[in-house]
């Protein structure tokens, strides 16, 4: 009897282990065709971006990043214009302010605008910092994938981060993030999306208050553009002339 059970079983059992083991090695894919939605398919690209709040500073920024490293210029509030923020790596954000020769060693949480943080202006990649360790279909919206991220260092900026995908393009339309403690911080609505260069891309994301539950602070991509760096671009050095 046992012997028929193993014969009947058999050829069913790699029809629940085989598309396991496609599906884990499909989450990293999956996670850098959502992440093209947030950059230009080129080596080094140029963001001109808006961060807005209601009763807040609305603050311009011109961002050049490189996906892995990044410059942020502050162009308004006047005050504020030629301010530099610029990502090193995961570990070093520095922060500097012309006619002062010192650099500031910043974090990631500090915030920007709103519920806008430095980290989440500073990178442009899911995939930098995150990597997927989960997938399933949102049981209340069978068109959408939710991903689980994890920090792939201490230093991540978040302890998690649930994501949800178009599950035919995979485009994010909303993620959750959570702090160290496992609280929700916030939550990010990604409303609109824009061609620019040929390219679709993100545009207007909303940002909910998950703690104070203040009004939604938005960020506007207002234009994209390929741009030529030399290779020390990317420096302390480089602050004062940007």
């Amino acid at each position: 009897m046992m012997t028929y059970l193993k014969f009947l079983i058999a050829p069913f059992v790699g029809l629940f282990v085989i598309p396991s083991l496609v599906n884990s090695q499909n989450l990293e894919e999956i996670l850098q065709k959502t992440d093209s939605y947030r950059s230009l398919d080129t080596k080094h690209f140029f963001i001109y971006l808006q961060i807005s709040a209601p009763g807040e500073i609305t603050r311009e920024m011109e961002a050049y990043t490189s996906r892995t490293q990044s410059m942020v210029k502050f162009m308004m509030p006047a005050k504020e214009k030629g301010r530099v923020m610029f990502r090193e790596d995961i570990k070093s954000l520095w922060f500097f302010i012309p006619g002062n020769k010192r650099l500031v060693r910043i974090s990631q949480t500090q915030r920007l605008t709103g519920r806008v943080s430095v980290g989440d202006v500073l990178s442009v990649s899911f995939s930098q910092d995150y990597e997927p360790i989960s997938s399933k279909t949102d049981p209340e919206d069978p068109n959408l994938l939710m991903l689980e991220l994890k920090g792939k260092t201490k230093h991540a900026q978040y302890r998690k981060i649930m994501l949800w995908l178009d599950n035919k393009t995979y485009m994010a339309k909303k993620s959750q993030h959570y702090a160290i403690s496992g609280k929700m911080l916030k939550t990010v609505f990604y409303d609109e999306y824009k061609e620019f260069n040929g390219q679709l891309l993100q545009s207007v994301l909303r940002v909910q208050d998950e703690i104070r539950k203040e009004p939604d602070t938005f960020v506007k991509f207002l234009d994209y553009q390929p741009v030529e760096l030399p290779d020390n671009f990317y420096s302390k050095e480089m602050l004062p002339n940007l």
